[in-house]
C-alpha cells in the first residue's frame, strides 16, 4: 500500500478486487469499489453503501450513507425476495438490489402529504375565520365568537378523541417528552391549544369596540367590571398554571442560564410562552375598552382592581406559595389602562419596554421557582435511589444478559485455554454486558473448574462461598443472579452470578460475576462509542455531590463539594427531610452570592443522606431576565411588523365576483421623516440580529467540534 486516504475502510490488497465496477460487503458495512490498474499500478475508490457494524448505539447505526439516502425505510435485499428494486452502477452494470422495510414510511411523501393537510386545513380556517368577521360586522358579535370558540374546540376534540389526524409521526408529539392531562397530551397539543388559544383572542380582541355599543346602567357596569377583573385573574393564573405543568411534568431541559443545552424543544417551549403573553395581552386589552365605556367613575374601578390583585397576593401567603406575581399582572394591566385611557390605545417605546420588562420579570421568577421544585424532585429521587438496595432496573438487565453470558464464544474461549487471561476476559464481559446502565457497579469475576477449584489469579474463595452465600443471604432476583443481603452495607448494593459454562453438552466449569455498586454519578467504563446498544447514563445527576453519614462519621461521598470527616454541619432527626445553604468561604469575585444548597435525609436514628448542588442565584437570576427580555423584545418585533404588513400590503381584491391579483404596499400615511426613522432601526436591529445569530453559530460550532474532540 502506498497510499490512503479514508478511515472508514483499509484495504490490504488490491488482489480481492476485481477490475471495474463490483459490490462489496466488508467487515464494516458494503461498499461500491471501482478498480482501475495500470501495469503494476491500481487504483481504488471505494463509495459507502450501508454501515454494518458489530453492534450500534446512538453513534454508531446500520443505516445507507447520508449521501445516499437519509430515510430509514429501505435495506439490502436478499436473493429470497420478490419485491425489490435493482441498483445499478453509472455504467448500467447490477450492483445490488433493495427492498421497503415492514411498518416504515417514506418521510419526503409523509412531509408533502402533511403539507397538503395543512394548506388545507388553513383554507379552512380562513373560510371560518371570514364567515365569522362578517357575522360581527353585520352586529352579530357573540355569535361570532361562539361560532369560531365550536370550531376550535371541535377540531381540537376530533384531534385528541379519534386521533385524526395522525400526528404521532412527530417527535414533538410524543408524550415521553412531556404530557400532562389529556388535553395536553404532548408539546405539540401544548403548542396547538396555545395556538388556537391566541387565535380566538385575536378575534375577540380586533372585534373588542363592537362588544358594549351602549354605556350600561350602574349596577350592570359593576357587574362588568368584577367580571372582568375575574378574568384577567382567572386568566393570568391558568397560565402560570400550564407552564408549570410544562416545566415539572416534561423532560425538557429549561435551564435558559446554558443556552448551549436547550434543545429544539426547549425553544418551542419559550415561542409558546411568548405566544401566552400576546394571548394575555389581547385579552387584557379587551377588558380595559368594555371597562373604558362603563358608567362608573374609573377611581371605583381602579379600587375594585386594586382590591382584586391585593386580594389574590394575600391568597398566595394564605397557602404558602408567597409571590409578587399578581403585583406584577397588576403592574402590567396599570400601563396599558394608561396607553388605552390617554393615548387611546397606542402602543409607545416606553411602553412597550416596559411590558417586556415586567413580562421578562416574571418569566425569570417563575421559571426559577418551578426549576427549584423540579429539582428538588430530581433530588429525592437521588436519595432514594441512593437509599434502596435494590435496583429493579437492574434485576431487568440481568435476566436479559445472562443468557447471553453462558453462551459467549469468548468466555467458553477462556474456559478451554490453558492460559487465563483474566483481565481480557473481565474487559470483554464490561464492554459488552456491563456497561451503560450496568456500570454503576465495579465488576470481578471469579472462575472454577469443574471440581470447584478457582483458576483465575484470584483464589480467596471457593465456589463453595457463593452456594453458602445463595442458601444463606441472598434473594433470587433472575435465573443466575442473587441480591446479597449481608453485604449491603449502608448506601450500598451488591449482586452476584453463579454461571455454568457449556459446550457442545459437556460441562467447562462456572463462572461467578461479583458486582459491587459504586458513586451513583460516576461516568461508564467505557466511552459510549464504544457501548453495544443505548446507554442509560445518569446525567441529570452529574450536577449534584452526595455523601452518607453513619453516627456523625463520614462513610463515602460523591461529586465536587467536600464533606466534612465528622457530621457537624447537618442536622439530624428521623425521618427528617430538610434544606440548608452554606456559602462559600472563598467565592470568586464574578460570584459573590455562590453557594450550595444541601437535601438533608435521615432514613433512621444512625443514618444520614446528604445531597447537595451548587447555585448561584444572581448570575442564574440576570441570565434568565436578559434572555427573555432579548427573546421578548425580538417576537414582539416581530409581532408588529407582521401586524404593520397585514393593514398595509394588498395581493388581491374581489369586484364584481372577480379575483383581481394586484400587489401593492400602502404607504400614504407614513410621514418621510418617519420612513428614514424606520430604515435606519430596523437596518441596525436586523445587523444586530445577524451578529447574534453568526456569534451563536460559531460559538455552537467550536463547542460541537471541542466534544467531537473529546470522543476522539
Amino acid at each position: 500500500l502506498s497510499y490512503w486516504s479514508g478511515i472508514k475502510i483499509l484495504p490490504k490488497s488490491p488482489a480481492p478486487y476485481k477490475e471495474g465496477t463490483s459490490f462489496i460487503k466488508e467487515i464494516n458495512g458494503y461498499y461500491e469499489v471501482i478498480k482501475k490498474t495500470d501495469g503494476n499500478f491500481s487504483a481504488l475508490f471505494f463509495i459507502p453503501i450501508k454501515a454494518d457494524y458489530a453492534f450500534q448505539n446512538k453513534y454508531l447505526h446500520n443505516t445507507f450513507d447520508k449521501d445516499l439516502l437519509s430515510d430509514d425505510n429501505v435495506t439490502i435485499a436478499d436473493i429470497s425476495d420478490s419485491q425489490v428494486y435493482n441498483i445499478r452502477s453509472v455504467n448500467d452494470s447490477y450492483l445490488f438490489s433493495i427492498k421497503l422495510k415492514p411498518g416504515n414510511i417514506n418521510h419526503r411523501f409523509y412531509y408533502f402529504e402533511i403539507i397538503l393537510w395543512l394548506l388545507g386545513f388553513l383554507t379552512l380556517c380562513t373560510l371560518i375565520h371570514n364567515i365569522c368577521g362578517y357575522l360581527a360586522r353585520r352586529g352579530y358579535v357573540f355569535v361570532s365568537f361562539g361560532v369560531l370558540a365550536i370550531f376550535i374546540i371541535s377540531i381540537r376534540f376530533i384531534n385528541l378523541q379519534y386521533n385524526w389526524p395522525d400526528l404521532s409521526g412527530f417527535e414533538i408529539f410524543n408524550p415521553q417528552l412531556y404530557a400532562s392531562s389529556a388535553i395536553f397530551r404532548s408539546l405539540g397539543d401544548f403548542c396547538l391549544n396555545i395556538l388556537a388559544a391566541c387565535w380566538l383572542s385575536a378575534f375577540i380582541y380586533y372585534n373588542r369596540h363592537k362588544i358594549i355599543k351602549q354605556s350600561p346602567g350602574i349596577l350592570a357596569s359593576y357587574a362588568i367590571i368584577i367580571a372582568g377583573c375575574t378574568v384577567i385573574i382567572f386568566l393570568a393564573s391558568l397560565l402560570l398554571k400550564l407552564f408549570y405543568g410544562l416545566i415539572i411534568n416534561s423532560n425538557i431541559s429549561f435551564d435558559v442560564t446554558n443556552v448551549f443545552n436547550l434543545s429544539q424543544f426547549s425553544m418551542v417551549g419559550v415561542l409558546m410562552l411568548c405566544f401566552s403573553f400576546l394571548l394575555f395581552y389581547l385579552l387584557n386589552d379587551t377588558a380595559l375598552a368594555i371597562a373604558k365605556k362603563l358608567n362608573i367613575p374609573d377611581r371605583n374601578k381602579a379600587y375594585i382592581f386594586v382590591l382584586f390583585i391585593v386580594g389574590a397576593t394575600v391568597f398566595t401567603f394564605i397557602t404558602h406559595q408567597t409571590s409578587i406575581f399578581y403585583l406584577l399582572v397588576g403592574t402590567f394591566t396599570a400601563i396599558r389602562v394608561y396607553s388605552i385611557w390617554h393615548d387611546d390605545g397606542e402602543l409607545k417605546a416606553s411602553a412597550v419596554l416596559s411590558l417586556l420588562a415586567i413580562c421578562s420579570l416574571i418569566s425569570t421568577i417563575k421559571l426559577n421557582n418551578f426549576q427549584e421544585v423540579k429539582e428538588l424532585e430530581v433530588r429525592k429521587t437521588l436519595v432514594h435511589k441512593l437509599e434502596v438496595a435494590d435496583d429493579p432496573a437492574s434485576d431487568e438487565l440481568f435476566g436479559t444478559i445472562e443468557k447471553k453470558i453462558i453462551t459467549d464464544s469468548t468466555l467458553i474461549s477462556y474456559f478451554n485455554a490453558s492460559y487465563k487471561n483474566d483481565e481480557y476476559l473481565k474487559n470483554h464481559l464490561q464492554k459488552n454486558y456491563f456497561d451503560g446502565y450496568l456500570s454503576r457497579y465495579d465488576l470481578k469475576i471469579y472462575a472454577f473448574n469443574t471440581s470447584g477449584d478457582p483458576v483465575t489469579n484470584d483464589k480467596n474463595y471457593l465456589l463453595d462461598d457463593f452456594k453458602d452465600m445463595v442458601a444463606y443471604r441472598s434473594i433470587k432476583v433472575s435465573g443466575y443472579f442473587y441480591h446479597d443481603n449481608d453485604a449491603v452495607a449502608f448506601g450500598l448494593q451488591s449482586y452476584f452470578a453463579i454461571l455454568p459454562v457449556h459446550y457442545n453438552n459437556a460441562n467447562l466449569g462456572t463462572l461467578v460475576i461479583s458486582l459491587q455498586s459504586k458513586p451513583n454519578i460516576s461516568p461508564t467504563t467505557f466511552p459510549e462509542l464504544l457501548v453495544n446498544g443505548e446507554s442509560k447514563s445518569n446525567t441529570e445527576f452529574n450536577d449534584y455531590s452526595y455523601a452518607f453519614y453513619s453516627d456523625g462519621n463520614l462513610l463515602s461521598q460523591s461529586g465536587r463539594y467536600i464533606y466534612s470527616l465528622k457530621n457537624t454541619e447537618f442536622l439530624h432527626g428521623l425521618n427528617n427531610r430538610s434544606l440548608k445553604i452554606t456559602h462559600l468561604a472563598e467565592p470568586k469575585w464574578y460570584k459573590p452570592m455562590a453557594r450550595y444548597s444541601h437535601f438533608i435525609y435521615n432514613p433512621n436514628k444512625r443514618n444520614m443522606i446528604v445531597v447537595s448542588r451548587a447555585e448561584d442565584p444572581i448570575s442564574e437570576s440576570v441570565t434568565s431576565l436578559t434572555f427573555f427580555f432579548v427573546t421578548l423584545l425580538v417576537f414582539s418585533g416581530v409581532v408588529i411588523f407582521a401586524s404593520w404588513l397585514w393593514t398595509r400590503i394588498r395581493i388581491l381584491s374581489i369586484r364584481n365576483k372577480k379575483i383581481i391579483w394586484n400587489f401593492r404596499i400602502n404607504l400614504e400615511r407614513i410621514l418621510y421623516r418617519s420612513r428614514i426613522q424606520f430604515s435606519v432601526v430596523f437596518t441596525v436591529v436586523i445587523t444586530l440580529l445577524l451578529i447574534g445569530v453568526i456569534t451563536f453559530q460559531s460559538i455552537s460550532t467550536q463547542y460541537k467540534d471541542q466534544q467531537d474532540e473529546m470522543i476522539r
